[in-house]
């Protein structure tokens, strides 16, 4: 009995270890996240001029005519301005913009000036962000970031001769830029539950990851090799996808999912699997609200646990 106690008793040490953890990362970042006068001034409704970086690549919301049509995207605001105070923050803002923010891009550094407005309590911004006028782009992004930027919109422009839905949803499915996808096509998927066709998900990490490997073993690199190869092919399409939540979830999900079937000793891939899950909590505590995030690790645990079983 005495045996089989430590076990137990490590187990439980490393559950504690991990859920304190976890919530000391959520205090830290809703403290970062709330420090400064965001919150504040969206309680008062202030006009403010926000400087920071576009976290989210802009998309149309609405479904009116295109004088309705708002561009939608996640704002890292590092200034802001208002009631006469100038203050330096870490915060995300949501921001509603005319059409014309449609050609900003992620990572570009802009100045603009709106009004603030309370977020919903719980969510993963600070405030909401009606925006006047064009951004002022102030910084334009790195050289990585602009090559994956030429490199989606050379995919963009292989697909213009095609009807409109499947000029929208080809990148999304590839890559899970919905940028072309016509508000009409999104809320169709949104009522048929299917808007995660275009969104990249683990599938498209283990497609890539295994064509990867492949490549690697076919001219000849050793198995020392493939990983490091893996890897930075899977740092390069998170970059080329965009590092959002839902990104960097898949990520994780298909890299562990791939190591769970690819290597000889199963039992070492739940233990990465709730390491992975671990390091996003830590990395973004406000994955445990999503849904997709615990469909996803209830699918690679699936995988990791059944898919050998049921092999031939």
């Amino acid at each position: 009995m005495a045996a089989r106690a430590v076990p137990l008793a490590r187990s439980w040490i490393l559950a504690l270890v991990g859920i304190a953890l976890a919530l000391g990362a959520l205090l830290m970042h809703r403290g970062i996240r709330e420090a400064g006068t965001v919150g504040e001034l969206a309680d008062q409704r202030a006009v403010v001029t926000v400087v920071g970086t576009i976290a989210s690549d802009p998309r149309l919301v609405g479904n009116g005519a295109e004088s309705q049509q708002k561009a939608m995207l996640r704002l890292r605001v590092d200034t802001i301005t208002g009631r006469g105070k100038v203050t330096q923050v870490d915060t995300p803002v949501l921001v509603f913009a005319d059409r014309s923010w449609l050609s900003t891009t992620w990572g570009q550094r802009v100045q603009v000036t709106g009004r603030l407005d309370q977020a919903v309590p719980g969510d993963e911004v600070q405030a909401i962000l009606g925006a006047r006028g064009p951004a002022k782009v102030v910084d334009s992004a790195g050289p990585v970031t602009r090559a994956a930027e030429h490199v989606r919109a050379s995919l963009r422009g292989a697909v213009r001769s095609l009807p409109a839905d499947a000029r929208g949803l080809v990148p999304g499915l590839v890559i899970g830029d919905t940028s072309l996808t016509p508000p009409s096509l999104t809320e169709a998927m949104r009522a048929t539950s299917l808007t995660h066709l275009s969104a990249v998900s683990g599938t498209n990490v283990s497609i890539v990851l295994a064509c990867l490997i492949g490549a690697a073993g076919l001219v000849g690199l050793g198995r020392r090799w493939r990983p490091l190869v893996a890897a930075a092919g899977l740092a390069a399409f998170v970059v080329l996808a965009r590092p959002e939540p839902s990104v960097v979830r898949a990520a994780a999900m298909g890299a562990v999912g791939l190591l769970g079937l690819s290597t000889r000793r199963r039992s070492e891939a739940v233990p990465a699997l709730a390491a992975a899950v671990l390091g996003l909590l830590v990395y973004d505590p406000w994955l445990a609200r999503s849904m997709g995030f615990a469909l996803s690790t209830l699918a690679t645990l699936g995988l990791l646990l059944f898919a050998r079983p049921w092999g031939p």
